[in-house]
Order: structure tokens, then sequence, then C-alpha cells
């Protein structure tokens, strides 16, 4: 395992921990997928989600947010 690797498992361990979840939580899916850096990259969007959610700055923004995307994942629901 590569350094980057490695830093990478060590980060989603402690997080399974705080979250008080076993940490093959994370890596069952990368596992199955067979990549580790997809998981994390999906991770990196999740985490640009969280940084736009703070800059809008009114409820009414921040509702039309929510309203946005919960019409896009009813509409990816088969």
């Amino acid at each position: 395992m590569d350094e980057p690797e490695g830093l990478i498992r060590a980060r989603l361990i402690r997080i399974a921990q705080t979250l008080d979840l076993p940490p093959d939580y994370f890596f069952t899916a990368a596992a199955t997928q067979g990549d580790i850096a997809a998981a994390v990259g999906d991770m990196a969007e999740a985490n640009e989600c969280l940084r736009l959610w703070w800059r809008i700055r009114t409820p009414q923004g921040r509702r039309r947010a929510l309203e946005a995307l919960r019409a896009l994942a009813a509409s990816e629901d088969v």
C-alpha cells in the first residue's frame, strides 16, 4: 500500500470511530468496486456539497437547494 492510500485508510478509520461505525463500513463498498480512490472521490464531492451549503446564507436559499436535491434524488429513484 502506498503512502497516500495508507493516509486515506487511516483517516477513514478515524471517521468510522468518530461515527461509531465499523471501519469496514467504508472499505466494503470500495473493495467490491475494486477502487478505494472512487470512494474517496465520492467523499470529496460530498465535502464540496457541504462547503457550498455553508455558503448559502438565507433559509430561503437553503430551502431551494434542498428542494432541488430532493427532486433530483427522486428522479433517479428507479
